[in-house]
């Protein structure tokens, strides 16, 4: 039984510098493979390639801003194929002149060394506050009916999808992910508060998977990171049969 550990962290983009440095390099020394959200601003990119250079650790960032990454160590897994989807163009919102910037799955596929197994990790940030605009409540029920759609239209086999869903994770806006038959690592491990960091009392933060009978992925604990953002990280870790 081999063991892999991922983590997804929405770093808050007003965090300072230093302080997402020492975040990132607090969750990669536990995950094999990290993703986050918030990373658009040359501050936050230059801290992702200094953490490369001190750990050896490989990124793929999102199309457009390259607002979300997926960062890995090269020791652990192997990439082997990369790519995006969208979940949603650029959407008016809310006050005039508020506007949602285009949402995607960015996703790697993965081959655990020393093994066969081959996986495919993916990122996504949904869009904030859905609850008090119908306009944000219809943008992200399309971005979650194409996440769905893309999972099954890229073939994917044994997907972990981790990312900032800005809904809880038993929202009934997420049932096109539950209806394709994945499961979240709150209701299977139970539940894990993230948002606001201060005193959590949602489960924004969240890592999907289909059931281990089907994939030899086995949920074995999660807990979260508190860093310097708003959001608290999760870590989940998954024996590989």
């Amino acid at each position: 039984m081999d063991l892999t550990v991922v983590a997804t962290y929405n770093v808050h983009v007003s965090a300072s510098d230093a302080d997402t440095l020492a975040d990132l390099r607090a969750l990669l020394a536990e995950a094999d493979i990290l993703v986050v959200q918030e990373v658009p601003s040359a501050g936050k990119k230059a801290v992702i390639a200094r953490v490369q250079d001190e750990t050896g650790v490989k990124v793929v960032y999102s199309p457009g801003r390259a607002e979300d990454a997926i960062i890995w160590h090269p020791n652990k897994v192997l990439m082997k194929a990369k790519g995006a989807a969208v979940l949603s163009d650029p959407t008016a919102v809310g006050n005039p002149g508020v506007t949602i910037r285009t949402k995607y799955l960015t996703w790697c596929r993965f081959r655990l060394r020393g093994t066969l197994t081959h996986f495919p990790v993916g990122v996504v940030h949904l869009v904030p506050k859905p609850h008090v605009d119908p306009r944000r409540e219809a943008l992200l029920k399309l971005e979650v009916h194409n996440l769905a759609t893309a999972l099954l239209d890229l073939g994917f086999k044994k997907p972990l999808i981790g990312g900032d869903y800005n809904v809880d994770y038993d929202d009934p806006w997420l049932s096109p992910l539950r209806d394709i038959g994945m499961l979240n690592a709150h209701r299977v491990l139970g539940e894990l508060n993230t948002f606001p960091a201060s005193a959590p009392d949602r489960s924004f933060d969240q890592w999907w998977f289909r059931p281990p009978t089907q994939t030899g992925f086995r949920p074995l604990e999660h807990h979260t990171f508190a860093g310097a953002s708003d959001h608290l990280g999760v870590v989940v870790s998954f024996a590989v049969q």
